[in-house]
């Protein structure tokens, strides 16, 4: 009899054992977490749900993601007619007879993750909603500006809640966060540039505007400090503007080599035209003046680049007044 006992609590034994242990494994495949390509999928056919807070729990997860493949998607959503909002009253009034109300925006998550997103198919349809909210939607020009301002880097003009047109203001954590996102640079060096008009040097600040393979990066340069040049394709000619205060000057289709001259002489010339290295052979007849590039090189030898240019008298004479024309 004490055998018999023993066998069936060893099998029932066994039998715990084995519950147990499937158990636990169904426990682990539960919790196991979701790839992202899961997770972003989920959330993008979330957007469609007719629950407004799960459609806003999308669209806030989709930014924490990064999801650029969401985009489309949330652009679609952004733009349609469905009624996406959702206000509740979420306390009574108190003694001041104030009382409290929650607002579920899903476009206005929809239009913050884009900015997190960072991806540039949105910034055409941003800027729609600076001064107009989105169709069924209460967002607030600001959040769209701010959106904007982390796609672009650039300061929109928005309306207010007063109905006011304001410019953004980035705060230092926008302009801190927009910058982590610029392309990788090659490390800064002092690279001297020199802005001349008619051959005597103007002192001015300087924009470099660079584009290579469709791709716009912008440079400020102080004379005094190291350059940080964009990460440009070696080998790859890239257009250059020069901008100035005053004057904006082009130079296309570049040498990929032209960083890494000893230095830069930029400015123009007008006649009577005596700036060294000038070729008056090469002038054409009627040119108002001339705009050059000079690489300098280390062993002190140059290379100079002169473009003709044919403006109004008036747009280089008056280097004070003239506005900039881009």
């Amino acid at each position: 009899m004490s055998i018999l006992l023993s066998n069936n609590a060893r099998k029932l034994s066994l039998l715990i054992i084995l519950i147990s242990a499937f158990q636990l494994a169904v426990a682990q495949v539960a919790q196991q977490p979701k790839s992202r390509d899961v997770l972003v999928k989920e959330s993008i056919a979330k957007l469609d749900e007719d629950d407004i807070h799960v459609a806003a729990q999308a669209a806030l997860d989709l930014g924490r993601l990064r999801a650029r493949e969401a985009v489309p998607a949330m652009l679609r959503v952004l733009e349609s007619s469905r009624v996406l909002t959702l206000t509740e009253h979420v306390m009574a009034k108190d003694e001041n007879g104030l009382s409290e109300y929650l607002l579920t925006d899903v476009k206005g998550e929809i239009i913050n993750s884009l900015g997190i997103i960072g991806d540039q198919r949105a910034v055409p349809v941003l800027k729609k909603y600076l001064l107009k909210p989105p169709r069924q939607s209460q967002v607030f020009g600001g959040n769209v500006a701010h959106a904007l301002y982390q796609l672009t880097g650039k300061s929109y003009s928005y309306k207010g809640y007063d109905g006011e047109v304001k410019r953004f203001v980035p705060s230092a954590k926008a302009r801190e966060d927009f910058e982590k996102r610029l392309p990788p640079q090659e490390p800064s060096r002092l690279f001297p540039i020199t802005f001349e008009i008619n051959g005597k040097k103007v002192d001015t600040d300087l924009t470099l505007r660079i584009r290579q393979d469709g791709k716009l990066f912008e440079v400020k340069y102080v004379s005094s400090e190291p350059l940080a040049l964009p990460k440009l394709k070696p080998g790859k000619r890239f257009d250059l503007w020069i901008v100035t205060d005053t004057y904006t000057f082009p130079f296309e289709d570049m040498h990929p080599d032209a960083f890494k001259v000893a230095g830069w002489r930029i400015g123009f010339d007008s006649p009577p035209y005596d700036l060294e290295y000038m070729e008056l052979r090469l002038i054409s007849p009627g040119v108002k003046f001339v705009y050059y590039l000079i690489y300098q090189h280390a062993d002190g030898g140059v290379t100079p680049m002169f473009f003709e240019s044919h403006p109004p008298l008036d747009w280089y004479r008056n280097i004070t007044t003239t506005p900039n024309k881009p």
